[in-house]
């Protein structure tokens, strides 16, 4: 599943910070997120997107992911839906809640 969090708040240059109305810190808008547990699939995934001069953030689990998206939200997250613990629906649904 892949998430586009940015919409229209990352409008203008995609490559610059901005701020969100509830003051949290948005990271620059090249980010991608990657929330799976199989290490070969993030290595895949890793290499997919810096080789198109993204920035690439993972978390092989539910709450790494959740706690790296409290603090900068990424323009997109590709995310695993059977993940260990927390399924990735609930992850998905904890990542709306945070950046509405």
């Amino acid at each position: 599943m892949i998430v586009n969090v940015a919409d229209s708040r990352g409008a203008g240059n995609p490559r610059r910070s901005a701020s969100d109305v509830h003051g949290k810190e948005w990271t620059t808008l090249d980010t991608v997120l990657i929330v799976e547990d199989s290490r070969p699939m993030q290595r895949t995934l890793q290499r997919l997107f810096e080789a198109d001069s993204l920035q690439v953030q993972i978390a092989a689990d539910g709450p790494s992911a959740l706690e790296f998206f409290r603090t900068q939200i990424p323009c997109a997250v590709v995310l695993d839906l059977k993940l260990p613990g927390i399924s990735g629906k609930e992850v998905c649904r904890e990542f709306k809640a945070l950046a509405a």
